[in-house]
């Protein structure tokens, strides 16, 4: 009789084969190839996506790619692959976000949930913070906010610099991991919770007035999002809080640099009209839960490679 503890042969063949493909992958790695099978998986349970096949064949090469960079940077691991591994990821994740502008509108998102995050908001505050906030706008504090704003993706490039010219290759790989768990936990989100936004929904002839440069910034960044619903929850808040805790653990001097740039980060996202309340407190709540997940999983990854390396 056939014992079905004993695993069957194709069983042991296909762990054998995962076995080689991931052992060279990093949480980095990991975080991507898991991100890009889930929103593959949405995709293929969506035939009315327009040129559902072209999402489903890129979502393939993305995952060959990645497993392919991985094997690479460790069978010929000189300075050039080291960085390829390293920093591919800042290409991958802005194309990442760019297909949600695709995925998320009809016919496969009908319902925006901005009406429920404005009434939350309302419960919240005992007023409508978007509106109130109008009586602050102030054109230099406007013009700063817009700048730091503008600038959220260098904050985990600045890390990720940093911790690479100090060869911190352990360090590099928790922290931006964790980054990376940030970037498309809240892509995931925007799946469950698609909002545009207060600025189209609350006043949208209102705009904060800057001094040279808000303008042009502001419409810059409405040319790359395309109107995205991208606002529940605040990947800002949540990148930029679990950026500035790897820096206060792995690099001082940058915390310091970081804090006030992250503290004007979190209040520009109402001050500038582009989040809820609601949206940021999600963000902080989802750091605050990735941050000890991302090196919980980081420590025990390093644990099975070793183990897969032994073996």
């Amino acid at each position: 009789m056939y014992d079905r503890r004993v695993p069957s042969l194709a069983g042991i063949q296909f762990h054998s084969r995962l076995v080689r493909l991931l052992r060279h992958c990093n949480l980095i790695d990991l975080v991507l190839l898991a991100y890009v099978c889930v929103v593959g998986s949405v995709i293929l349970v969506l035939p009315s996506l327009p040129h559902w096949a072209v999402f489903l064949r890129s979502h393939l090469l993305v995952i060959g790619l990645v497993l392919g960079i991985a094997k690479t940077a460790a069978r010929f691991p000189s300075y050039f692959w080291k960085m390829v591994h390293c920093w591919y990821p800042a290409v991958l994740t802005p194309l990442a976000y760019r297909e949600l502008y695709y995925l998320l509108r009809p016919p496969i998102i009908y319902t925006d949930y901005d009406k429920a995050l404005i009434h939350a908001d309302r419960f919240l505050c005992g007023v409508q913070p978007t509106q109130w906030i109008e009586r602050l706008y102030w054109p230099p504090l406007v013009e700063a906010c817009q700048w730091v704003y503008s600038s959220f993706f260098f904050i985990p490039v600045s890390l990720g610099i940093l911790l690479c010219l100090r060869k911190h290759v352990e360090k590099y790989e928790e922290a931006i991991g964790a980054a990376t768990m940030g970037f498309y936990s809240s892509y995931l989100g925007y799946f469950f919770v698609p909002a545009i936004g207060p600025r189209y929904w609350i006043d949208p002839q209102v705009q904060p007035p800057g001094l040279w440069y808000t303008a042009r910034l502001r419409d810059s960044l409405d040319s790359l999002e395309m109107c995205m619903r991208d606002c529940f929850p605040s990947g800002h808040v949540e990148v930029t809080l679990i950026v500035l805790f790897f820096a206060w653990k792995y690099h001082r001097p940058l915390f310091w640099f970081l804090l006030p740039v992250g503290a004007t980060m979190v209040f520009a996202t109402i001050y500038l009209r582009y989040h809820y309340v609601v949206d940021v407190l999600a963000g902080a709540v989802l750091a605050l839960v990735i941050i000890p997940a991302a090196s919980a999983c980081y420590r025990r990854w390093e644990e099975v490679r070793r183990s897969m390396a032994a073996a």
